[in-house]
């Protein structure tokens, strides 16, 4: 009866006793709510990354908030969207020596070929860019002769039209072939212009893939990039682009009949017959010269060609590269610079605005043993015969160098061997005659006695 009556009178104060303390649970959670809110409303203005809150858990008696939940990452990004750009290949992005051609600059170039916009460059439209744009060929005749050849060598399909799957094929055929080296090279002997335009391109790694950028509004990449501000420079570049990446043209025959008439030991003649090529004639020829050294000597020659310039080759056992000694569009070359000692070759090629021919080789070993020009050279150092009475450097092995003949030091020791040479066959000569008079008297002494 008692523990009842506790019990009644207790109830009260342990209901009331729960009840606080559920209630300052209460209070103390929903401030961390409230602190928690805030601190990701703070975040998420400021900044557009994801932010990681705490989870609520449920319990089977109530739900509360377990401070030492698993952690679960929401965006809450209440920015606008911005959309990403898209990628861009390099394929798609014209730049100059990147090795990938802009599709973009050579849709335009097809599209410059292709006036009716149908998608096929027919055999009237490249007549029409023969005639507008090279003006090489004087008769219809050789105009439609032309296209016909355009015609064969570029639809791979046959069906009398070149589609861009054909371009594209004949561009990367042409692409491989065009080098950095070998574009600059095309620049200096084919389009015909100054050195320093071919180191431009080099400097620049251009190649043949990036002809449809270059050719792209008239070339103004060239000046823009390249910096090239003469106007003619890129009108004869642009021009020249067009025709190799359309296959107009072709390129020069090896110059036949090359041969070579021996002078004398430090010269020889060169001469060969002209090339032809089609479309576009040859202009130039170009002969470069290897020497061999049979005695290990280096040496620096200089070889003057028909227009006065000079080209200097180094000559030794381990050079054995090919040097240009001669450009111009004479059939006949005198090199003046040979050396005793040395075994020699030749090379002659052709070159038109399309691009050069094969090689033609002469070695002169046998003419040069044959008149003993094969023997060690002398001492004293060779000059330019037949060019200029100016002597030149020689470098001699050990780090020395003479200019013109001997030194004075050696020149009075040879003139001392002189001086005592001569005395001493004087004074031979001298007893000679005495030895001579002697003999002579004492023979007339003999006759005279027996007599």
């Amino acid at each position: 009866m008692r523990d009842a009556v506790v019990s009644s009178l207790s109830e009260p104060y342990i209901s009331r006793s729960r009840k606080i303390s559920l209630r300052r649970r209460t209070l103390h959670y929903a401030g961390c709510i409230a602190f928690l809110l805030l601190s990701v409303f703070l975040t998420a203005s400021s900044s557009n990354e994801p932010v990681i809150v705490p989870t609520i858990p449920r319990r089977e008696e109530e739900q509360i908030i377990d401070a030492c939940a698993t952690p679960k990452i929401f965006n809450f990004n209440f920015n606008p969207t911005v959309p990403s750009l898209q990628s861009v290949s390099p394929r798609d992005t014209p730049q100059l020596g990147d090795g990938h051609r802009s599709m973009e600059a050579s849709g335009l170039f097809f599209d410059s070929i292709d006036k009716d916009g149908d998608g096929q460059i027919e055999p009237e439209e490249v007549a029409m860019f023969l005639k507008n744009q090279i003006g090489e060929l004087e008769t219809q005749q050789a105009v439609d002769s032309e296209v016909v050849t355009v015609m064969a060598r570029l639809d791979q399909n046959q069906d009398n039209g070149l589609g861009m799957a054909d371009m594209q094929e004949y561009w990367m055929q042409l692409e491989t072939l065009l080098t950095a080296e070998e574009v600059a090279e095309w620049i200096v002997y084919a389009v015909q212009l100054p050195p320093r335009v071919g180191e431009m391109f080099l400097e620049h790694s251009v190649t043949g893939y990036d002809f449809p950028e270059i050719v792209e509004n008239g070339g103004k990449i060239l000046s823009d990039d390249l910096g090239i501000d003469r106007a003619s420079y890129r009108n004869k570049i642009v021009r020249q682009m067009k025709v190799r990446m359309l296959g107009i043209g072709g390129n020069p025959e090896i110059p036949s009949k090359f041969d070579f008439k021996l002078q004398s030991c430090n010269a020889v003649t060169l001469s060969w017959q002209r090339s032809t090529g089609r479309v576009f004639p040859v202009h130039s020829y170009r002969i470069q010269r290897r020497g061999i050294s049979l005695f290990g000597n280096l040496q620096t020659l200089e070889t003057a060609n028909g227009n006065g310039a000079y080209y200097s080759a180094a000559i030794g056992p381990n050079n054995s590269d090919w040097t240009t000694v001669y450009v111009g569009s004479d059939l006949e070359f005198v090199d003046s610079g040979l050396e005793t000692g040395h075994n020699y070759m030749y090379r002659i090629q052709a070159w038109n605005s399309v691009g050069k021919s094969g090689w033609e080789i002469i070695d002169l070993s046998k003419a040069l043993k044959k008149q003993r020009c094969s023997t060690k050279p002398s001492p004293k150092v060779a000059t330019r015969e037949q060019v200029s009475s100016t002597t030149f450097q020689r470098t001699i092995p050990g780090d020395t160098a003479e200019e013109g003949w001997s030194s004075l030091p050696t020149r009075l020791v040879w003139g001392l061997i002189v001086v005592v040479q001569f005395v001493y066959h004087f004074i031979r000569g001298i007893f000679g005659v005495v030895a001579m008079g002697a003999a002579i008297m004492r023979f007339r002494r003999a006759s005279a006695s027996s007599s």
